[in-house]
């Protein structure tokens, strides 16, 4: 049967962060935890970096084509 108690810890839900730099120090922040945490997760980060920057090279070339 489950327990119906909250749990104890922080919420991530409640956490009020808006835009500006306390956003950005936040999302910052929670993604070097997560990678120093999880090594493995670098090879992703590096993918991603990669595939996001081919991505805005062929946007910005075909949307000057316009």
């Amino acid at each position: 049967m489950k327990d119906e108690s909250p749990h104890p810890g922080i919420d991530m839900a409640k956490i009020p962060v808006g835009g500006g730099v306390a956003g950005v120090i936040f999302a910052v922040g929670s993604m070097l935890v997560f990678l120093f945490g999880i090594p493995s997760l670098w090879y992703f980060l590096v993918l991603a970096v990669a595939l996001g920057a081919g991505i805005g090279v062929v946007l910005h070339f075909t949307d000057r084509a316009r």
